[in-house]
């Protein structure tokens, strides 16, 4: 296979039952150590006594493609999913947003998730 991240290929270990099940892996374990995935959150506080809380993936960006971390945000979001929560999806989260989400908060009479892939855009 070829990692989505550093673009190198690697061979996929697999015992004697998976071999014929098709597995998909989209990051080298070079890439899986260099880069390990930490799921952190902030909170901000807005009007009204309502909290923007951002989840995120990674401090700073870095290149990769967004496919090859789309098994780890999708566990995210599925967790997110149950726990029935009102949350956006963005790649980036930016200071300067932050009027924005008080007004939806504000329209919404709610608490704001946000799910990004990194903060500093």
């Amino acid at each position: 296979m070829i990692c989505r991240c550093c673009h190198n290929f690697f061979k996929v270990e697999r015992s004697f039952l998976e071999l014929f099940k098709n597995k998909i892996v989209y990051l080298c374990p070079c890439c899986k150590q260099k880069h390990p995935l930490e799921f952190k959150f902030l909170e901000l506080p807005l009007d009204n006594l309502h909290v923007l809380r951002v989840y995120y993936l990674y401090d700073e960006m870095f290149g990769f493609e967004r496919e090859a971390f789309s098994y780890e945000y999708g566990l995210v979001t599925t967790n997110l999913i149950k726990r029935k929560l009102n949350f956006i999806f963005k790649d980036t989260f930016k200071e300067s947003e932050l009027y924005l989400y008080n007004m939806l908060a504000k329209l919404l009479d709610k608490d704001i998730y946000l799910l990004v892939y990194n903060l500093n855009g």
